[in-house]
């Protein structure tokens, strides 16, 4: 059974610049986002520096992103963990609905337990897409060269992506 996933705007970022949103749709049920994600990932005068508005914005009018309100007082819960903003309410939209969140937020990350949440990271992702065929070695190798030199992750996790990758 597919599982459905809250994105939060670094995710949601990544998987459009790589070109692997509709390849998670495969793997993936329906992709959720807030509205505050949705407003820090789409500025419209922006769209000729980053490519990837247009992308994000193909697949929420096919309807493979969908967007939510979050109930703005119930975010109040979220500050006790010092999480904010689109964060903020992709963690209550996934503890809500029982979603997995997909971040990279350490901050988030850190604290799961604590949030009763189940999470998984842009890492993650590609490599359900590897594992499960929705995506070729060549497409996963150059998403990890593609996260390496965005600087978020460890290089640690880089190796060990690079490790899965060369037993495929």
């Amino acid at each position: 059974m597919k599982k459905s996933l809250v994105l939060d705007a670094m995710v949601l970022i990544h998987l459009s610049k790589l070109n692997l949103i509709d390849a998670c749709y495969r793997l993936y049920d329906t992709s959720h986002i807030t509205e505050k994600v949705l407003s820090e990932t789409i500025v419209e005068d922006k769209k000729d520096i980053f490519p990837e508005i247009i992308i994000i914005q193909k697949e929420l009018k096919e309807g493979k992103i969908k967007v939510h309100n979050v109930d703005g007082k119930k975010l109040a819960w979220t500050t006790q963990f010092a999480i904010y903003d689109g964060e903020a309410e992709s963690v209550l939209l996934a503890k809500e609905k029982g979603f997995i969140l997909a971040t990279d937020d350490n901050n988030v990350r850190n604290k799961m337990q604590l949030l009763e949440i189940k999470l998984i990271g842009t890492p993650r992702i590609i490599m359900d897409l590897l594992l499960s065929k929705k995506i070729t070695k060549e497409k996963a190798k150059e998403a990890v060269i593609f996260l390496k030199k965005e600087g978020w992750f460890n290089q640690v996790i880089i190796d060990k992506m690079l490790e899965v990758i060369g037993h495929v």
